[in-house]
This record gives structure tokens, sequence and C-alpha cells, in this order.
């Protein structure tokens, strides 16, 4: 193949990637139900409206904590379900880790920008960490982490196996196991950006 052949082919992969990719971030608002979040609660857009005072809170609470208040302390964090929960060093307890915070990290300050953005010009919304600017990119970044995960998979499974079944493969992994509870509603865990790490992991050592 000659290299404008190549480049062709290249352009031709990162459109389709391109448009994958918007079609998967489409799809977040949906969500799915069950015991955890029952549909009296989400009536869709979970993610990008609240957050949830679970492991979703314990993880951002490492982003806007240091961002906004320069402190690891979490006693003033929104639905910090530890809150009330104080150590002997003063600091309220925490089980959670920082890792995700710092794969979130550039989306935040893309949130924040875009927030101070809204708040300049008159829109009703918060600069603080807690609205939806900040809401939707830190979905967003779960979402990157997951799709790049799953791309990483289908690269790992062509070595082995035909192209097509690569991809059905992978995508029957991805619908029948809890990484799609992860994709549409609790975005803010660290299962996302956890599997996106295995799969490089699996890519790195196939490779």
């Amino acid at each position: 193949m000659t290299e404008r052949g190549q480049e062709s082919v290249r352009t031709q992969r990162l459109i389709l990637g391109g448009t994958l990719f918007f079609a998967f971030l489409l799809l977040t608002p949906l969500g799915i139900f069950n015991d955890w979040i029952p549909p009296g609660i989400h009536k869709g857009y979970y993610s990008v409206t609240t957050i949830d005072a679970g492991d979703d809170t314990g993880y951002y609470a490492f982003l806007r904590s240091v961002f906004f208040d320069g402190d690891l302390d979490f006693f003033n964090e929104l639905r910090y379900a530890h809150s009330e929960h104080f150590m002997p060093t003063g600091y309220v307890f925490n089980n959670w880790q920082m890792g995700q915070a710092l794969l979130f990290l550039p989306f935040f300050i893309v949130g924040h920008l875009l927030a101070l953005l809204y708040e300049g010009l008159g829109y009703p919304v918060s600069a603080g960490g807690y609205s939806a600017p900040y809401y939707i990119s830190t979905a967003v970044a779960s979402v990157t982490f997951l799709f790049g995960g799953l791309i990483l998979v289908v690269k790992t499974l062509q070595s082995f196996i035909d192209k097509r079944f690569a991809l059905f493969v992978t995508l029957s992994i991805w619908l029948a196991s809890p990484l799609i509870y992860f994709s549409f509603i609790r975005q803010r865990m660290a299962h996302t950006a956890e599997f996106f790490f295995a799969a490089t992991l699996i890519f790195a050592w196939a490779h």
C-alpha cells in the first residue's frame, strides 16, 4: 500500500473511531435500573445531574477538595459518606484512593473552565465543583477510559482471532458484565479506570 493509501486508511479509522466514541457518549444518559438506584430516583442522566453518596463521592472528593480547598479534609464534601467519622488525626475517615482523581483531573479542569464561562455569562451555574459542567466532564472522563479499554481489548483479541469475532467478543463482554452499569450510572466509581489499565497491561503483554 502506498504512503497516501496508508494515510487515507488512518484518516478513515480516526473518523470511524471518533464517530463511535460520540455515539458511545450519546448512550450515557440512557442508564439502567436496579435495586441500588431504583426508577423513582433515577430518571436518566443520573451521573451528569448529581453525585452519588457512596464511592462516587469518595473518589470525587480528592478532585474537588484539593482543587478548591487546597486540602485533603473531606468533612465539607457534598454527600460524603464519612463526614462525621473523624480519625485521631482530625481528618474524616477515607477508604478510597486518589488514583482516579489524577486520571480525571484534565477533564475536571475543562469542566471548571466551562463552569467559569457559564457563570461569567450570567447562567445559574456554580463554579464550585458541584454543578453540571463538573459532573458532565467527569462522566465523559469515565466513558473515555472505558472506551479506550474496549478498544485495547479488541486490539488484543485481534492478535489471536478474526477481527470481526474480536469485536463481537468485546461487545459481549461489555454488555454481559457490570461494566455497562458503570458506563451509564455510577460513572465516577473507579471501575472504568481499572478496566482501562487492566486492558492496557494485557495489551502490552500480548504485544
